[in-house]
């Protein structure tokens, strides 16, 4: 049987990514790990960077919520300074490409966290497409090994950026 996660092993290993590999493994160790025993830190993050959203879903009501106070980008450079032990980031909301610093959000943990491996962020996908885009361009080049964009609206935008994404 394929699955997702077979494919994305099969591009690996055939590229010869013996470092990609490696990081993957330990990510799925620590994972397990965490199942059985206490860690002496987080390896994972799930970081709302914003309760903004443009959405209204019927699962989940932060929409209703009255953003205010949210931290600045130096806050949450401060923070990734004194936790840079994360190997896994999802940043979340909200909607968090209604932050117009996301990508220097991005760059901070890349900054500060010595062994980051991957990044994740959902999107509704009812944003502006193209600064959407422009968004994950700029993020792509900071150089994180994975990158990872949930999109949870099938649209033509998510089409657009897996055909980005490829080449």
């Amino acid at each position: 049987m394929t699955t997702a996660s077979n494919i994305y092993l099969e591009n690996i290993i055939s590229k010869g990514d013996n470092l990609a590999l490696k990081e993957l493994l330990s990510i799925a160790g620590t994972g397990i790990k965490s199942n059985f025993v206490s860690l002496k830190r987080p390896y994972k993050l799930n970081f709302a960077i914003t309760y903004h959203c443009n959405s209204r879903c019927l699962t989940c009501n932060i929409w209703q919520m009255k953003p205010k106070d949210e931290l600045t980008l130096e806050e949450i450079r401060a923070f990734a300074r004194n936790n840079n032990y994360f190997k896994w980031i999802e940043i979340t909301g909200g909607e968090p490409f209604l932050r117009t610093d996301i990508v220097d959000i991005v760059k901070t943990f890349k900054e500060y966290s010595n062994s980051l491996y991957i990044v994740t962020i959902p999107t509704n996908s009812l944003a502006d497409h193209n600064v959407i885009i422009e968004k994950i361009k700029a993020m792509l080049s900071i150089g994180i090994p994975r990158l990872a964009i949930t999109v949870s609206y099938m649209t033509r935008y998510a089409a657009c950026l897996a055909t980005m994404i490829r080449q």
